[in-house]
């Protein structure tokens, strides 16, 4: 898609936008360094990266004005985090960001990421910030549980990277939180935070700044510093519900209904897929903190009941204890400070925004994980690319009138044509 002969398509692709950038440029730069396209290496035993290069040439034809070699690219540009894909440098007023090619069945960047790269140019990009130093998931490994495919995953379009979002982590036990944080993420701590991290997580709450709580069931007494102060606290251990088929800490949630729109909006386009979430807490509130406690997801209206964690049926002694529904596994926080609304989301389940769950078939996970960034965000990332819907899109006909209208346009109207042709040729015969 970026070799010589394809550039003309290429750049045809960017016409709604040089419409109204008609000063845009393209400049088509070919490389060659090491892949990760094992298949590549593996139909080519014995060939390094150059002679690799030369024989793709040569193959196929190409006509190259320049072929900048690792040790050249690397003085224009790095591009080892990159993994050394094809991938555009957008650059305006001095600042750069990339826009990249996706492993999906279209590859190319579309509305959502050309208006997300070109956005990050003129606007500052949302920065968000993952707590690392007490073995937290982690933005950067695959793996069930960890956040690569949300946040961090260059190949993946849909992942926040390739949103308009910047991801970084920091070591709050021996960091500050960065100054310009838009979100600072703390995703199931599995050892205590140290004072220092309290410290700092306290003092990025009082100023105002947005924050994410991720806890598990086993492991939720790592931050009840943190959400003491916010006025919450977990259900001692995790939920369950009874299934026929599924797991007993499977809940399928339900999202609030009649959630009030100056708080919280979702998307329009979010299907009706449930949200299970695997392993939760349920989350109360224990005092009033001057935040606004609005409940997301809620359990079903199916009785629940709290188990230990990894039990595969309910026992019946369990049965006999009272039963709790409706219960919120994720809420929203918001308050107002120094004329800005702070935002929290704090959920008694880790895993739902891990690789496993945002892959998962038939779920809502991956629109309600957008939509709360998006939220984060006043709604300008992930950039919204639906269109008013159409208003004139009903038809006032009735079965008669089609009737008639195909008497008159198949029948009627054909027949006429006939009659005047035939009047035509009599006269000219007459004639």
């Amino acid at each position: 898609m970026a070799m010589p002969y394809s550039q003309n398509s290429d750049i045809a692709s960017f016409e709604k936008y040089t419409r109204f950038i008609p000063q845009m440029e393209m400049e088509y730069v070919y490389y060659y360094d090491t892949s990760s396209n094992e298949a590549l290496y593996a139909q080519n035993p014995g060939l390094n990266d150059k002679q690799l290069a030369e024989k793709m040439i040569e193959t196929q034809d190409l006509k190259l004005k320049k072929l900048y070699s690792p040790e050249e690219i690397k003085k224009v540009i790095d591009l080892k985090s990159e993994q050394n894909r094809v991938v555009r440098t957008v650059e305006y007023n001095g600042k750069k960001t990339f826009l990249r090619m996706y492993d999906d069945m279209f590859k190319v960047p579309m509305e959502k990421e050309i208006s997300a790269s070109l956005k990050r140019l003129v606007v500052p990009s949302p920065k968000i910030v993952f707590a690392t130093g007490n073995m937290e998931r982690s933005v950067d490994k695959v793996g069930d549980k960890n956040y690569k495919t949300g946040f961090n995953e260059i190949t993946f379009r849909y992942s926040l990277i390739n949103q308009g979002f910047d991801v970084s982590s920091v070591d709050i036990n021996a960091q500050n939180i960065p100054e310009q944080t838009t979100i600072l993420i703390i995703a199931d701590p599995k050892t205590q935070l140290s004072q220092g991290a309290i410290d700092r997580i306290n003092k990025y709450i009082n100023e105002g700044k947005n924050l994410m709580l991720l806890a598990e069931p086993e492991t939720n007494s790592a931050l009840a510093a943190v959400t003491d102060k916010l006025g919450l606290s977990f259900t001692k251990q995790a939920l369950v519900q009874e299934s026929e088929i599924n797991s007993p800490d499977y809940l399928v949630t339900e999202i609030s209904k009649n959630l009030d729109p100056t708080v919280i909006k979702f998307s329009k386009t979010r299907n009706n897929y449930p949200i299970p979430f695997l392993g939760s807490s349920g989350i109360k509130t224990v005092k009033d903190t001057g935040f606004k406690v609005t409940p997301l997801l809620k359990t079903n209206a199916q009785p629940a009941w709290e188990a230990q964690t990894g039990i595969t049926s309910i026992p019946e002694d369990l049965k006999k204890q009272p039963a709790v529904t409706s219960v919120p596994l994720a809420v929203a926080l918001t308050r107002n400070v120094n004329g800005k609304t702070q935002k929290i989301i704090v959920a008694g389940d880790a895993d739902f925004m891990g690789n496993a769950e945002l892959s998962r078939g038939g779920s809502g996970t991956f629109q309600f994980v957008t939509d709360i960034f998006s939220w984060f965000t006043n709604y300008e990332f992930p950039i919204d690319t639906t269109r008013p819907e159409n208003t004139d899109k009903k038809i006032t006909f009735t079965a008669n009138q089609v009737f008639i209208s195909k008497i008159v346009f198949i029948g009627l109207f054909p027949l006429l044509i006939i009659l005047s042709a035939a009047f035509i040729l009599i006269r000219r015969n007459r004639r």
